[in-house]
């Protein structure tokens, strides 16, 4: 931890608690909105989808300003006023009103989380940065394991309350990066922080890795559109009451992160050989495979074998994409490529949208259809990642 500047250990502190709040409260958005708020499977899966949509949309404009502006000043303004934002959700009851809350919720993330990502890239050296990405996946999972247990224990997972603490400990964290400094040290490969002020290039299209980082965003974004259906299709699955109802997810959810910390720096040591495209890959057959295996549902070897594998996507996407785009990016332009990377949303963006119609054109009567459609779209993003032949540190 001593190669871990103090400014770092900041944001992935801000991260834990702010991921705890949220897993208290988002993954049961979608619950809420059937079974509360009796909102159509279609007008849920909008709701959920607009917060990526968002994301995709303003991915490719917040770069430039992220590369432009004083990472300090983003990570202090935005976390107050999506804490804010997340304060409303409790005091409203319409589909207009969470549309537009979940929008702004979504251009939130698009800008705080490319900021995150670069500032702890600029604060950490070279050699330890697939460390700290890791850690910051570590962060995010054990929120995902104390969350939805926490939500369970205090009787919130039928209500939009939790909304509320999340909002408050948002705005903590924004008050919180108030101490964290412009500027680190020199990493060791020589490079100033201070040269991220001068003018960045016109356009990433012009580097000689675009081509490749647009291939690998298509399929992680395949890899997406399946993930996303834990928290949609799935949930909504889940919550009948012949299996087993909202207890059931929470408890998938909290053991696939579990599984996930247990997993992580293991798993991180077994594959840091292999080039990123291949164990993204896997990743994304593991989503796919996922999928296929909710038709077992609520058999219990069918359940564990849901989370493990679920466990072991989530665990070769998180940290392991973040890392790929790093690589590949330059210094100045860190900004705009880790907000081209949001563009994998289309993905989240698409996958609620397309569980919710596929649900009220099939209905849960004839589910092995719904989820191996489901599957399959995933499935064709492993095309794509493969030919992006991105590497550890290089285009081979």
């Amino acid at each position: 931890m001593s190669k871990i500047s103090k400014s770092a250990i900041i944001l992935l502190v801000g991260t834990l608690f702010s991921r705890i709040a949220m897993f208290m409260s988002i993954p049961f958005l979608a619950i809420y909105l059937s079974n509360v708020a009796m909102l159509s499977p279609t007008q849920v899966g909008y709701i959920i989808g607009i917060n990526p949509f968002v994301n995709v949309l303003f991915s490719l404009v917040v770069g430039k300003v992220i590369d432009r502006v004083q990472a300090k000043k983003i990570l202090v303004i935005i976390p107050i006023i999506w804490g804010i934002v997340f304060i409303l959700f409790s005091f409203t009851e319409q589909f207009t009103g969470f549309m537009v809350l979940n929008g702004l919720n979504g251009l939130c993330y698009v800008i705080y989380e490319p900021s995150c990502k670069k500032s702890l890239s600029l604060y950490t050296e070279n050699e330890s940065k697939l460390l700290i990405f890791n850690l910051r996946y570590a962060a995010i999972n054990i929120g995902a394991v104390v969350g939805p247990l926490m939500s369970i224990a205090l009787g919130f997972q039928n209500t939009i309350k939790p909304y509320l603490i999340l909002g408050f400990i948002y705005i903590i964290v924004g008050l919180t990066n108030l101490f964290l400094r412009e500027i680190d040290v020199l990493n060791k490969n020589g490079i100033d922080h201070r040269a991220l002020k001068t003018p960045v290039k016109k356009s990433i299209i012009f580097d000689k890795n675009f081509k490749p980082l647009i291939l690998l965003i298509l399929g992680v974004m395949f890899s997406y559109f399946g993930y996303s259906q834990f928290n949609s299709t799935i949930s909504q699955y889940l919550s009948q009451d012949d299996l087993g109802g909202i207890e059931v997810y929470s408890s998938l959810l909290s053991f696939s992160a579990l599984a996930i910390i247990i997993f992580q720096f293991p798993m991180i040591y077994l594959t840091k050989r292999f080039q990123s495209n291949y164990v993204l890959t896997v990743s994304n057959v593991l989503f796919a495979s996922c999928l296929l295996i909710v038709n077992s549902f609520p058999n219990y070897f069918s359940l564990v074998l849901f989370t493990i594998l679920y466990s072991f996507g989530e665990l070769l996407l998180g940290a392991r994409f973040d890392f790929a785009i790093d690589q590949i990016a330059n210094e100045q332009n860190k900004g705009a490529y880790f907000s081209w990377s949001e563009l994998t949303k289309i993905g989240s963006t698409a996958g609620p949208i397309v569980g919710g119609l596929l649900i009220s054109n099939f209905d849960w009567d004839q589910h092995f259809q719904i989820f191996s459609i489901l599957g399959i779209i995933t499935m064709i993003g492993s095309i794509f990642i493969l030919y992006s032949k991105i590497g550890n540190n290089k285009i081979f």
